[in-house]
């Protein structure tokens, strides 16, 4: 019977031992394991960024010089009205126009006159351009302003003619005004 009590004795003590000293411990190595498994996702995440991030660096260095210049011109990375301005002149000049006006208004200016029913500014909210209005007038003929016009769409430069107006003078002579926006990137 001693033998029994004794024996019922140690387990009680084992078990208020593994109570009181283990459990506490297994609490904590559970803590941890949940850390390191947290850990190990966060590791994992990093690595796909990583390797999203050196595709993404690869498709960019992939792509040749010269296609970038033309990519920075179709939307530059800075609005400067002095380039658009020299460069719509240049084109005005070779299809035999004379650029008799221009005028720059500042990024976000006209915003509210697009004239586009709002289907513009549902494209506009992407914040990640912005667009600049030109107003020009040129002066010369009816075959030249329509060479103008198709020299301007196969520009690089990206320009919308929003709206068109024209009175006659003399011969063969028309002024054309022009309403346009170009964009750029923020």
């Amino acid at each position: 019977m001693l033998r029994f009590i004794t024996s019922i004795i140690f387990i009680a003590a084992s078990v208020g031992v593994f109570i009181g000293f283990a459990r506490p411990n297994f609490d904590e190595i559970n803590n941890l394991n949940e850390q390191k498994v947290n850990f190990e996702n966060t590791m994992q995440n990093s690595e796909e960024l990583l390797d999203m991030r050196q595709a993404v660096l690869d498709k960019y260095n992939s792509v040749r010089p010269d296609d970038l210049v033309k990519l920075e011109k179709i939307l530059p990375s800075k609005m400067e009205a002095i380039t658009l301005i020299i460069e719509l002149e240049n084109i005005a000049k070779k299809q035999g126009l004379l650029l008799k006006d221009i005028g720059v208004d500042e990024p976000g200016e006209n915003d509210n006159n697009n004239g586009d029913n709002g289907r513009f500014e549902a494209v506009k909210k992407r914040e990640n351009y912005d667009t600049v209005s030109l107003n020009m007038t040129v002066v010369g003929s009816y075959s030249s302003f329509l060479s103008f016009l198709d020299a301007i769409e196969q520009s690089l430069h990206l320009i919308d003619i929003k709206n068109l107006s024209f009175t006659a003078g003399d011969l063969n002579s028309y002024e054309f005004n022009i309403k346009a926006t170009t964009y750029w990137m923020k």
